[in-house]
């Protein structure tokens, strides 16, 4: 559910071509892939605080998959991932804004002219 719900209103803002909102979605996404990569990353290690009683979820699903051991270096990769989508939002954000400001001027122009 982290990482579902903002990929659902990505798309949902992309298809209503709310572009600048499904890049600040983009931005939410890569803050959720940072805890899931912290927490899964500490499968193994344990010393991160739980909210229930008793093994965390990834030591749980990875010791089911049989890739327990492989936990710091998927949560690596997550968190590369989560800075690529950090990045992302952020450069498009800002290219966004700047092609809104850069319009706007240019309308300034023509209704001066």
């Amino acid at each position: 559910m982290q990482v579902l719900m903002p990929i659902l209103w990505i798309i949902h803002f992309y298809r209503l071509s709310k572009y600048f909102s499904a890049v600040v979605c983009f931005g939410w996404l890569g803050d959720s892939l940072f805890g899931v990569g912290r927490y899964l990353g500490d499968a193994r290690a344990g010393s991160l605080a739980l909210l229930g009683a008793g093994m965390s979820d990834w030591r749980y699903l990875l010791g089911e998959w049989g890739i327990l051991q492989y936990d710091t270096v998927i949560a690596s990769y997550i968190r590369i991932i989560a800075i690529l989508c950090m990045l992302f939002s952020i450069s498009f954000g800002i290219w966004i804004i700047w092609l809104e400001v850069a319009g706007r001027n240019h309308n300034k122009k023509i209704a001066t002219d």
